[in-house]
């Protein structure tokens, strides 16, 4: 397999996860009325970036109101797929939280906006509290 990631040519692994984390996610708004207009969706522009997954309120405009990003990469890229997130929260007041998972280590990586409006440190994880929701079934579906 490549180890290069290219939008729709990416590694079937990497699609995988991209797909699996979709479905996860939408199953989950579904259970709740709350997050009834939010929706999941893969490679959707977002300024000059297109992130794997974007979370987003379908009733409202794009991008303002983009709420969850995540990115897929390998383990080589991750510092600089961290780096990206962290400057997504830094120019989107809308971001709250960014996850970026590894494709190789199937590792997950936290970022999101402090009280200070700053983004944090990244953290090992994969709940994500503005959706009350673990994903750490999508890594081990994929593992």
């Amino acid at each position: 397999m490549s180890e290069k990631l290219s939008g729709p040519n990416n590694d079937p692994k990497h699609q995988v996860i991209i797909a699996y984390m979709v479905h996860h996610l939408i199953d989950h708004f579904k259970k709740y009325k709350k997050y009834n207009n939010y929706i999941a969706t893969p490679e959707l522009p977002f300024g000059n970036l297109i992130p794997d997954v974007s979370v987003w309120d379908i009733k409202k405009n794009l991008p303002d109101n983009i709420f969850t990003v995540f990115e897929v990469c390998w383990e080589k890229d991750l510092k600089g797929q961290l780096e990206k997130v962290t400057n997504i929260l830094k120019q989107n007041p809308s971001v709250t939280e960014c996850f970026v998972l590894t494709v190789d280590t199937l590792k997950s990586k936290k970022v999101w906006r402090k009280r200070n409006g700053t983004p944090s440190q990244p953290i090992n994880s994969t709940y994500i509290d503005l959706y009350k929701s673990d994903f750490l079934e999508v890594i081990k579906r994929v593992s």
